[in-house]
């Protein structure tokens, strides 16, 4: 294979790429903070990126170009991020910390940017995240506007975002310049500037074949035995949530009738809200978003809704508190920057008590049923994140934070792990399709679910690569149907009442998963994200041959195995469901029979 970098064609990249490694090793000078793993390098996962005048390339004929290292001392100034991070972010085949994907834009491809605008220098504008080697102070804030200013930015009385992602040592900004790239980069304590991923949208039996509720096939299910997810409260990002929605409004549904007011119940679900798309959020948790899209609606009715009084189209933990984070516009594809926004809100309030009873404060779960939109002419032969980007950075300092982010794959049908779901510390979810009944013996993977592995990001943990971790059921899923008012002037505001309809995708996947997941914190409170996670891939059902058997059963498509409540449960309680199916522990206890076999 032969790869064209800096205008040079060379045919062993393997070869360019270690000269890059070796480099990397040489001392550094100034800084107090070495890096304890510096990357390796991999193969070439996309096309590699088109030279662009000002940037230091990969290769200057037969050598290595002199480059930016890019090791800003922090002498001493304060940063959440570990020092160095930045040396694996990708896309950025030529390490010089510019997103290749910006560099096909600066060399005169369109911006993806759903916000673009024409900027000054006639061209589509870019939305963009600029990684400092510390956290940016006011002096940063205050150049970095300078400099866009310089390149005609409209600025906030343009309506251009631009906010500091605290956890992450970042600036968020959209309605750039092309022209200002440059300019950008050369300034100090810039270590990568990302371009903005684009995120996309990526229950009656589904809730039953995972195990959680009760059913003629299986018994002695999760909700058999008492958990509902009570107690637990699921953030929601995603498009809003139409929560007046009888599956929604309250837990008892009684006298459930649809109130715009979402307080107005005495047992209300509806915990707390954040429309991170606004132009001035609140930051209180007072809003409450609505759903344009129709996505959020049916996504929360899978996690925790209850099934309205009939109880038939019931999500995996109908016990379980909601909170609405819009992160996604009512037109499904939006900048980053409003997940980046709306992570940062749900970090801050992890254990907010938001003053509604004394069983629901904090937050507990991320249920985030989207992703990166991939390929296209800016990235050609895309395979998704490292695990790098802004948001699946932030989503990892959610998950230290102690929230277990839940979070899918896609829907390309291809191997490819989109950003955030890359993310070492996200439960990344695969789909699977139950071909309408509850015996998961006829279940089977969904033509549309991504598979694995994720893109290396070259550390010493091979199982970071493993996504996705498990899988969950994603096709023809029955849920709650938003309001889509349309109405007509004078007449009242449409609410979502006790509709439902099927939708298919990892999207709905993933909040199947995270209503088992608080199953899992209702029987245990307190796991840490890890330990959910370890319990959620050992209590799946295995599926297909193990990709690499040293390692663990993990393999591409079902990744661990098909989720399942009732034996995630049993793991808690130290007993066991083994059917012949299951991984075993040492300390097995086997306790109940179920149709002739053991409980899965």
């Amino acid at each position: 294979m032969a790869i064209m970098s800096g205008g040079v064609r060379y045919s062993n990249p393997r070869q360019a790429l270690l000269l890059v490694f070796l480099m990397l090793l040489l001392p550094i000078a100034s800084q107090t903070q070495a890096i304890d793993n510096t990357p390796e390098v991999e193969e070439p996962t996309h096309s590699p990126p088109i030279l662009v005048e000002g940037l230091p390339p990969l290769m200057c004929g037969e050598e290595l170009c002199d480059r930016p290292l890019r090791m800003y001392d922090r002498d001493g100034r304060d940063a959440n991020m570990e020092y160095g991070w930045w040396q694996a972010y990708g896309p950025d085949l030529d390490w010089n910390g510019m997103d290749d994907r910006l560099q096909r834009v600066m060399s005169g491809l369109d911006s993806m940017s759903p916000t673009a605008i024409i900027g000054p220098d006639g061209r589509k504008t870019v939305a963009i995240v600029v990684d400092y080697a510390w956290y940016p102070a006011e002096q940063e804030l205050n150049i970095l506007a300078s400099t866009l200013e310089k390149h005609g930015w409209v600025g906030a009385k343009g309506g251009a975002f631009f906010e500091v992602i605290e956890s992450i040592d970042a600036i968020a900004v959209d309605k750039v310049p092309v022209s200002a790239l440059m300019d950008i980069y050369h300034l100090d304590g810039v270590v990568v500037i990302e371009m903005q991923n684009v995120m996309v949208p990526s229950n009656d039996v589904a809730s039953r074949a995972a195990l959680a509720r009760p059913s003629e096939e299986y018994s002695y299910t999760a909700h058999d035995q008492g958990y509902t997810g009570s107690g637990v409260i699921i953030a929601v990002l995603d498009t809003g949530v139409d929560n007046e929605h009888r599956s929604l409004n309250d837990f008892d549904d009684e006298n459930d009738a649809p109130d715009g007011d979402a307080t107005s119940y005495s047992d209300r679900k509806w915990i707390a809200g954040y429309d991170a798309t606004s132009q001035n959020p609140d930051d209180s948790g007072n809003t409450d978003p609505d759903d344009g899209n129709g996505h959020g609606t049916h996504v929360a009715g899978s996690a925790l809704g209850t099934g309205d009084a009939s109880k038939v189209h019931m999500g995996t933990a109908p016990g379980a508190g909601l909170i609405d984070i819009k992160v996604l516009t009512d037109g499904g594809g939006t900048n980053s920057q409003f997940s980046l926004r709306g992570l940062q809100w749900m970090i801050n309030n992890v254990n907010t008590d938001w003053g509604v009873n004394s069983t629901y404060t904090g937050i507990q779960i991320a249920s985030m049923s989207y992703g990166s939109l991939g390929g296209g002419p800016l990235l050609p032969g895309d395979q998704g994140d490292n695990g790098s980007s802004a948001e699946a950075n932030l989503v990892n300092q959610a998950t230290e934070a102690g929230i277990v982010c839940v979070v899918a794959i896609g829907n390309d049908g291809t191997n490819r792990v989109p950003s955030p779901g890359s993310a070492d510390g996200a439960i990344t979810i695969g789909s699977v399709n139950d071909n309408n009944s509850v015996l998961r013996t006829d279940d089977k993977m969904s033509d549309f679910s991504n598979y694995g592995p994720r893109i290396s990001d070259n550390d010493d943990d091979d199982l970071d690569e493993q996504k996705p971790d498990v899988t969950s059921y994603g096709s023809n899923i029955m849920s709650a149907t938003y309001a889509a008012s349309f109405g007509l002037p004078g007449t009242g505001v449409t609410l979502a009442d006790d509709q439902y309809d099927s939708k298919s995708g990892t999207s709905m996947a993933t909040p199947i998963a995270s209503g088992v997941i608080a199953l899992i914190l209702e029987a245990d409170p307190t796991l840490t994200p890890e330990e959910v996670k370890e319990i959620v891939q050992l209590s799946s059902e295995p599926r297909g041959e193990p990709a690499e058997v040293q390692l663990s059963r993990w393999n591409e498509t079902f990744g661990y195995g098909i989720v399942d409540a009732s034996c995630a449960i049993a793991f808690i309680r130290g007993t066991i469901c083994d059917n012949g199916l299951r991984a075993s522990t040492s300390d097995v206890n086997i306790s109940f029979p179920v149709n002739g076999t053991w409980v899965m």
